[in-house]
């Protein structure tokens, strides 16, 4: 449906909706891995906000995950629900802030044999404390460095292959008393999202959809809030915020297009054009960091960015499209 509003002017839209329609918490894996990384995030978000005493653990528990991913699940299984393809493919709503899940960097004393023994990656390190460490939590060493901008130390680099709480995977590390620090890669800026919470009786869903100026922070926002009930029904119970007019917030004039997988690892199609376009990828910031023309719809240059929200910009003939990208 299309509105089509006679002036340009931003309005704040409210409505009520109380009809539950039948989905299921059933996906293939590939739709699974879509949203297993927004369930962890929701989960480390409860945590946070409870102060649980599970925010201590590396390992996301299961149980708790599985409850927000089966609320995401049964949302995009919704066909019936009046909001899901804006959600799920208009706006491809996923969380943020971005909450990193499998990016972490050590600064450690060069001088120790565990550490040289990275550095020419010998494994196990000869480290017991570091090596259970990087096994439990299957980690892969993505790079050494000996330029610390912050001496003293060498910096090392891992990636999980697991989703992990990179919060308290940073504090299990600097129990090594030569472990000097530990950071994780993050962003900046301000973007689309979904809150949750958890009821006796269902799962409640915050879409939002922000835009404006979202590197200093969105200016507006519009919300779908939906109750998940634990019989995978679902039912939109509100939809109020900020509407654009008709121009930008409707898409139907233009061509369908759609990116997978996002979040991505390493290569990104986009479907729905030509597979011959140019494209840019920038960081949250604008600032560019690659562009090139693809011939085959392919792209993929990711696996050589850190995780974090990028931006995609494909050109055809004289319109530009954009997609945030979360890379994992």
């Amino acid at each position: 449906m299309k509105f089509i509003l006679p002036v340009v002017l931003l309005f704040q839209f409210v409505n009520a909706f109380s009809q539950k329609v039948t989905s299921s918490c059933i996906a293939p894996d590939d739709i699974i891995k879509l949203y297993q990384s927004d369930a962890d995030r929701l989960t480390i978000t409860k945590f946070k906000t409870t102060n649980s005493p599970y925010l201590d653990s590396v390992q996301i528990p299961k149980a708790h995950s599985d409850t927000f991913l089966r609320a995401l699940l049964a949302v995009y299984n919704a066909s019936a629900l009046p909001c899901r393809d804006s959600i799920v493919s208009l706006y491809n709503i996923h969380c943020f802030p971005y909450i990193n899940l499998n990016d972490i960097t050590i600064v450690a004393d060069p001088n120790t044999q565990w550490m040289k023994n990275l550095k020419d990656n010998v494994t196990p390190t000869g480290n017991t404390y570091i090596d259970n460490l990087i096994s439990k939590f299957k980690l892969k060493k993505v790079s050494y460095s000996e330029n610390n901008p912050n001496p003293p130390g060498h910096l090392v680099r891992f990636k999980a292959e697991v989703n992990c709480n990179i919060e308290a995977l940073k504090t299990a590390f600097k129990k090594d008393i030569n472990v000097y620090s530990a950071y994780a890669s993050s962003i900046i800026g301000d973007g689309s999202r979904i809150g949750a919470t958890i009821q006796s009786d269902y799962v409640q869903l915050d879409y939002q959809y922000r835009w404006g100026d979202c590197p200093a922070g969105c200016i507006y926002n519009h919300h779908w809030i939906i109750n998940v009930y634990y019989d995978c029904s679902v039912e939109l119970v509100s939809n109020y915020g900020d509407l654009y007019n008709s121009s930008n917030l409707f898409f139907n004039t233009m061509p369908r297009l759609s990116v997978y997988p996002n979040p991505v690892t390493n290569e990104l199609t986009v479907y729905g054009l030509n597979p011959l376009f140019r494209y840019k990828i920038l960081d949250i910031q604008g600032q560019l960091l690659e562009e090139g023309i693809t011939y085959n719809g392919h792209i993929s240059s990711f696996d050589a960015f850190y995780s974090g929200l990028y931006l995609l910009q494909v050109f055809i003939d004289d319109q530009i499209f954009s997609f945030r990208i979360l890379k994992e």
